[in-house]
Order: structure tokens, then sequence, then C-alpha cells
């Protein structure tokens, strides 16, 4: 019987008076079997929002982890960059400040202590310069006129400069100017080349020329020039670069056939002069492109050098113990000898 008072027999599904659902109805008045549907509907709601919030943390978890891995990726190669940059930076810092201090020109040569002080070889080895004036050095020139006798140059960590005439001993002192000293020009080197006018190195590594093939050049540390052979009046420059290659360039094409640093690698610091270009390189190791005149190839055969430099047909290296060595054409005719110097 129908809630509405009609008879409806077994077979028939909904009522044909009110076509209420007779097998709802009979659910609904058996309360127990709705009491189990609604446990049944429970816990599958339970067990699907279980089930959404352990994919929602799967999810979470690989967002994060893909994160930290992309994170990574980017940082960690930035990172070895920059730790790459900075080491190569300071062996090229070190090797430029090493360079700075010595010089030696067919007479004597000269280098600065530690302490900011000079030391000569003979025939000078023993003459006292005026510490007034010549104290706290930080870079020297040697320079022999026969006409008038050796002088030295040097320039102060307060950028005052300092000359004396080792046969007078007359001493003079230089003062930069205040334009000078409050010159905020972004140039740190500049070097003249036949042809190329001008070349300036900017703070940024960029160069300032003219020629475009110079002024593309990004991440350059340092140039330098040298000449060429003795048959063809034409300059090079050479570029070193952060990654440790070094290019050269000239208006001849004559440079090819005695200069090549292709295969040069790993390079700090470059040094320049007369016919050759020297290359120190990381492991102590020393490169050596240009003429061989007076077996300036030699230097190649050195280990545990922290420094070089180039000058008249000559090749010099300071080693990691303060003491310094040459080969070239100076080295084999000098009265002097370099073991009365030594940095450190």
């Amino acid at each position: 019987i129908c809630g509405c008072g009609h008879i409806i027999r077994d077979t028939g599904r909904y009522c044909p008076a009110c076509s209420v659902d007779i097998e709802k109805l009979s659910k609904l008045n058996n309360t127990h079997i709705l009491q189990e549907h609604l446990a049944h509907y429970q816990t599958a709601q339970a067990k699907s929002q279980q089930q959404q919030k352990v994919k929602k943390r799967k999810l979470v978890r690989w967002i994060t982890a893909t994160g930290i891995v992309a994170v990574l990726a980017i940082t960690i190669p930035l990172g070895y960059s920059a730790i790459k940059k900075n080491a190569f930076m300071k062996s090229f810092e070190q090797a430029q400040e090493y360079s700075d201090r010595f010089s030696a020109c067919e007479e004597f040569a000269a280098c600065i202590t530690d302490g900011g002080t000079v030391m000569l070889t003979d025939p000078y080895k023993n003459i006292q310069l005026d510490t007034n004036a010549w104290h706290d050095m930080k870079s020297i020139l040697t320079i022999y006129p026969p006409s008038h006798g050796g002088c030295i140059h040097g320039s102060r960590t307060d950028n005052v400069s300092v000359e004396t005439n080792l046969w007078s001993m007359e001493t003079k002192i230089c003062t930069p100017s205040k334009d000078i000293q409050e010159d905020d020009s972004n140039v740190i080197k500049t070097v003249p080349i036949t042809k190329y006018g001008a070349i300036e190195l900017m703070e940024n590594g960029t160069i300032s020329s003219e020629v475009d093939s110079l002024s593309q050049l990004r991440n350059i540390v340092d140039i330098d020039k040298c000449f060429g052979d003795r048959m063809h009046n034409y300059q090079v420059l050479a570029t070193l670069s952060e990654n440790g290659t070094v290019q050269l360039f000239s208006a001849s094409h004559f440079y090819k056939t005695h200069y090549n640093t292709d295969d040069w690698k790993n390079i700090v610091q470059i040094s320049g002069d007369t016919h050759n270009l020297v290359g120190l390189c990381k492991d102590g190791t020393v490169v050596v492109t240009g003429t061989n005149d007076y077996g300036q190839y030699d230097a190649e055969q050195w280990t545990d050098i922290v420094a070089v430099k180039a000058t008249q047909d000559s090749i010099y290296g300071i080693k990691s113990d303060g003491t310094i060595i040459g080969v070239g054409y100076i080295p084999d005719k000098q009265n002097y000898d370099l073991g009365d110097l030594k940095l450190w």
C-alpha cells in the first residue's frame, strides 16, 4: 500500500497514482539499510579525500624537487663559473703585481720587496736610495741611456712618481695633478698600435677602438703589444680573456708567420715587447711566441713561475720563492747577477 493509499502489486516499481519510487520508499522504511548506505558513502568519501591529499602531497614534493633541481642546475654552473673567474682574476692580478715590481736593462736590474723598498744589482748594488722618496713602491722601471747613466723610475702606492739618476743621485718627485687624481675614467690600459690608433681596455672588459673586430670583444682582462720581425715593421696587439685564451690582431698579415697563440690555454698573464710575446700558464709553466734569436724559447722549460716579463728580446720569470731567472738578449750579455734580487 503506497502512502497515498493506493494498492500496488509486487511487480510494480512506481505507484500508478502518485508515481513514487516504491524501492526508495521501502529503503526509507528500513532504517538499518539506510544507515548502512550512509556509512558506506561516508567511508568512500573519506577514502577519496585521503587519496586526494596524498596526491597533492606527492605533487607538492615533485614540484619542490623539480624546482630545487632546476635551481641547482642554474646556480651550480653559475657558482662554479664565479669561483673559476675569481681564481683566475686572483692569479692574474698577483702575476701583474709581481711583474710590475721587477725591471731589467742592459746595465742593471731592480725589484721591489714586500716591504715596498727597492733592491738593485751591480753596479748599483750598494747605492742607498733616498728613503724619503723611495718607499711604499708598487712599480719600477730601469733605464740605461749610455750618455746619462742608469736611471730608475718608480711609482708609489699613493701614485707619486719618483725618479733617480744613479750616476748623479739626483732624485725627482712628481705628484699627480688634482685632475688626474680625480679622473673617473673607465680606461684601465691604453696601447697604441700602428694603423689601429690607441686601443683602450675598459673596466667592463670591453675594448674601445674604431676597429670592429676589437670593439666586439668581451671579458678581456689585459692587452699588450709586440713588434714584427726584423724585416717587417708592424705591431701586434695581444688580448687576454678571462677564459685563459689569447687572441692576436694586426694590420699586417705578416704577423701570422711569426706569432701564434692558437694552442695557448689556461693563460693567466701575458707580456709583450720587441719581438716576443710570453704567456704564463696556470700551472706555473711558460709559453713563448715570436722570434728565438737569443734563445727566448728556453723559457718554455721553466716551472714554478708566478709572473713573467718580456723586454728587449729577453724573457724573465719570477719564481714562487721570489727569485728571478731570465733568458734572451740581456741575460746573455749582462754583467750583473739576478741572484742579488729577491722580491720576498
